[in-house]
């Protein structure tokens, strides 16, 4: 996956005070697909990684263009006060 060509595990987020453990990423992801976290612990392995990998690089893709759109609204900010100010 790639952003403007750039790698998905290229892309940093900001740090925030946020941890989670694997068992709360797969309740994520039992939400998610529409089961229940027993049941997807009961799938296979491989599965439940896929799916476990795919929520969290849609939860990272999410969250890149947050902080992108964050970070375009404040230029913008600042490009409109100093238009004001000259």
């Amino acid at each position: 996956m790639r952003w403007k060509g750039i790698p998905l595990s290229k892309l940093s987020l900001r740090r925030g005070q946020w941890s989670f453990s694997e068992a709360f990423s797969e309740v994520a992801t039992a939400k998610a697909w529409g089961v229940r976290p027993t049941e997807l612990r009961g799938w296979p392995e491989e599965d439940r990684v896929l799916a476990m990998g795919y929520e969290r690089a849609i939860a990272m893709m999410q969250a890149w263009e947050v902080q992108e759109a964050e970070k375009e609204a404040e230029q913008a900010r600042r490009k409109a006060g100093h238009g004001k100010r000259g």
